[in-house]
């Protein structure tokens, strides 16, 4: 690039003219292009194929010459006095420096000169000095072409060229000519005399077309270096001097309306679209300037819809087409800021999606043709049934990604899209099942007619989504699709298994905790009346499970012996964690028996050396919380001394553990109550607010890790809507009698003070 007067610092030519060396050295992904090559155009190489040292390597001086447009120099080192004279004997100087340059130009070997392009009146010695390279393949024309564009740098080259023409047309290790060099870096008046050097001697327009449409190793024009700059003037010089050069590369290699897509300004595919209506649409992999816009630039892609609306059919070497790749990166559906504050209460019991489904997906979306998905599927519907080379359509992309929003537009545009099935038979319902897209699951059961055909659709091997959903263990998903009716929990698949069945099945052996996932499908399942499968209606069912069934019973005895020793240590591993934890509970329990909130009353007092409190309703709750919580963390750390002992039974250590388990949660809400009660005791005649602050935190952390109950909880939502509320009194006793199993000591600790209080009042 030159600067505003014309001239340009050495050190910024050298280096624009290493970049553009450096830029032109051929990637790994060119092998097979450079295969293809020619022997006497490919890049020297040695035995191990790297790239070694050119057959004449480009003089030193001569590289500086070029590089710093050093006109003066060039025409010493040429042996030319002015540029209309004849050349000047390489020998005779009265100048040092040049007597040295010529002792190591006669050092190095030298190339005879091409009969058939050199100039019949062009030195020997000075093409043989032209001929030089550097390591990157560039000649004296290409560093020229690449360093800048004022008037010396212009003189340089066509003095280089009046001594070698044929310089104009050679490429270096990348297959850049020196015109690729110049649009690369910007230097439009370089173009543009090199352009005219081309059509000069009478050459005509055609020696500049096929200087222009010459390609290098990555199939790229001189266009594509001026579009990735996004230099209009260039793009307009280059255009006008071949109005088609814009269809080249045409055989699926990346074209330059592909890079012009890809920048952020539009302008520039308007402009190669303004001087040819048939120019190229290709790019990489296959894909065409549509893949491009709908990935990159949105606004360019009605542009290209209205130019070609055939692009919207085609796809990539994979079959993708641009819907594809506009389902997968369409942004989610907006939900108002008055959703999101119902969303955030209600999201953990899973009734949100309930309540907010239908004001996010109403039956017709009047913003559909602003979306990418809109625009394509109004250019060509038929985009939503061709399927990629895996058989998965528009429709399965989007489930896959969870994009709940693009499905509505599909569905809305194309309703019998829904029953599509990918290459394994699945529709998109299985493909959100797979990847645990609830909100597909949930918007597949709003719509009942869409729910009723494909709710228990079977793949290629007889799975329905419900079967997928256990098959992955994933307990939301099964909840959301047993809460709606329409879904049969008896199928079979082509294993002659039920849901019920496939549910046993994957119940792990050995040592479970009771909050397990598939322990509470396979309870979810027994709620929503499934069924094993009846052996009586296949005698060749019947003997396949029977078969499978004591295959596994076989199995399991050689292995039990294995899976005890693994449980052995599963045990000894836990009970050293939960001594830890029992043991700290009974030393701050013990601690705060004997330092009572409120401390102690004088010795001159009545009843001195007495607590405080003592007798108040707070007071009473403390001393019984912190008992309760001292004892039970003592039972516990007895039963884990059973537990860890290696040479107990097993059987007798599990249930030690399991009591253990119990008695160290009982023993932290005992103690969290008794924080509570401390803080409240002492706070409450001057920070009456405050403490009831206090005890509400510590009761809502009371509720944490109930993981059962709240799990029972969702189970009884979601599964209202298939067999009424006779959910509610089925996991309503549960629901009480886990409360009570874990809350039982409250009642003695806020029933007994005020009992006690209200004996005292009588």
């Amino acid at each position: 690039m030159t600067s505003n007067n014309g001239e340009k610092p050495p050190h910024t030519a050298a280096a624009a003219a290493a970049a553009t060396a450096n830029e032109a050295v051929p990637s790994s992904a060119t092998t097979e292009q450079q295969e293809a090559r020619p022997d006497d155009e490919r890049a020297p190489k040695d035995h191990t194929g790297c790239e070694c040292k050119p057959k004449v390597v480009m003089l030193p001086e001569l590289l500086r010459a070029a590089s710093h447009g050093d006109l003066q120099r060039l025409r010493v080192l040429l042996g030319v006095l002015h540029d209309d004279e004849s050349p000047a004997p390489t020998t005779t100087t009265s100048q040092d420096d040049d007597a040295v340059v010529l002792e190591v130009y006669r050092s190095l070997p030298l190339l005879p000169p091409p009969s058939t392009t050199a100039g019949e009146g062009e030195d020997e010695g000075t093409l043989s000095l032209l001929e030089g390279t550097t390591f990157q393949g560039d000649s004296a024309l290409h560093v020229v072409a690449s360093s800048g564009d004022d008037g010396d740098f212009l003189k340089s080259a066509r003095l280089i060229y009046g001594k070698a023409r044929h310089l104009l047309e050679a490429t270096n290790n990348n297959g850049d000519t020196p015109l690729h060099c110049a649009a690369r870096a910007g230097n439009v008046k370089m173009v543009t005399h090199l352009l005219e050097l081309a059509g000069g001697d009478g050459a005509g327009d055609q020696r500049k077309k096929l200087i222009l449409r010459k390609k290098n190793h990555q199939h790229e024009t001189v266009l594509h270096e001026a579009v990735r700059l996004g230099n209009k003037d260039l793009i307009d010089k280059l255009m006008t001097e071949d109005p088609e050069l814009a269809r080249h590369p045409s055989n699926g290699a990346t074209s330059p309306l592909y890079l012009a897509v890809i920048l952020p300004n539009p302008q520039v595919a308007m402009q190669l679209h303004g001087y040819d209506k048939m120019l190229s649409y290709s790019g990489p992999d296959g894909q065409n300037v549509l893949h491009a816009a709908v990935l990159r630039q949105r606004d360019a892609t009605g542009m290209l819809l209205n130019w070609n609306r055939d692009l919207t059919g085609k796809g990539d070497s994979h079959g993708r087409t641009p819907l594809h790749f506009a389902v997968s990166i369409e942004p989610p559906t907006k939900i108002p800021y008055y959703h999101m504050i119902l969303f955030s209460i209600l999201r953990h019991i899973d009734i949100y999606t309930l309540c907010l489904d239908r004001f996010l997906y109403p039956r017709k979306t009047r913003g559909d043709s602003l979306t990418l998905t809109g625009m394509l599927m109004d250019a060509d519907e038929s985009s939503a049934y061709q399927p990629d080379d895996k058989g998965s359509f528009p429709i399965h992309v989007a489930a896959a990604e969870g994009n709940d929003g693009t499905i509505n537009i599909l569905l809305n545009k194309s309703p019998n899209c829904a029953t599509l099935r990918n290459a394994q038979g699945r529709t998109f319902l299985h493909i959100a099942v797979e990847n645990g897209r609830y909100t597909i699951i949930m918007f597949v059961r709003r719509r009942r007619r869409l729910a009723a055909k494909i709710m228990n659709l079977q793949d290629n091997d007889g799975n329905t989504a419900l079967h997928l959903a256990i098959q992955d263990g994933d307990l939301h998903a099964v909840l959301c699709l047993l809460m709606n009716p329409v879904v049969k929990v008896d199928c079979l698949n082509k294993e002659g298994l039920t849901p019920l069945d496939i549910s046993r099945k994957l119940i792990p052996e050995g040592l479970l905790h009771g909050s397990h996932q598939r322990i509470w499908i396979k309870r979810s399942l027994r709620l929503a009346n499934a069924h094993h499968a009846n052996p009586s209606l296949d005698h060749r069912q019947e003997k396949c499970i029977c078969r499978t069934v004591r295959e596994e019973r076989d199995s399991k005895i050689v292995e039990k012996d294995d899976d005890e020793q693994e449980d052995s240590k599963t045990i000894t591993e836990s009970t050293q964690v939960m001594a830890v934890c029992s043991t700290l509970i009974a030393t701050v329990a013990f601690a705060a028996a004997f330092t009572l909130p409120g401390g102690y009353s004088a010795d001159d007092h009545t009843n001195g050396g007495t607590p405080t409190f003592v007798g108040s309703y707070g007071f009473d709750a403390f001393v019984l919380a912190i008992t309760f919580a001292f004892v039970y963390s003592l039972l516990a750390t007895f039963s884990l001394v059973y537990s860890g002992m290696t040479k107990v039974d097993y059987s007798i250590r599990l249930e030690h553990l399991n009591s253990a388990n119990s008695l160290v949660w009982l023993s932290i809400r005992c103690l969290l109550a008794a924080f509570a009660l401390g803080l409240y005791v002492v706070l409450v005649p001057v920070a009456h607010k405050t403490a009831l602050l206090i005890c509400l935190m510590c009761s809502v952390v009371l509720l944490h890790g109930h993981t059962s109950m709240k799990t029972q909880i969702r189970m009884a939502v979601l599964l209202q809507g298939r067999i009424g509320f006779k959910v509610w009194w089925i996991l309503g006793r549960k629901i009480l009698r886990n409360f009570l199993h874990s809350f039982w000591p409250f009642l003695i600790i806020f029933g007994w003070p005020a009992y006690l209080k209200w004996r005292h009042q009588q």
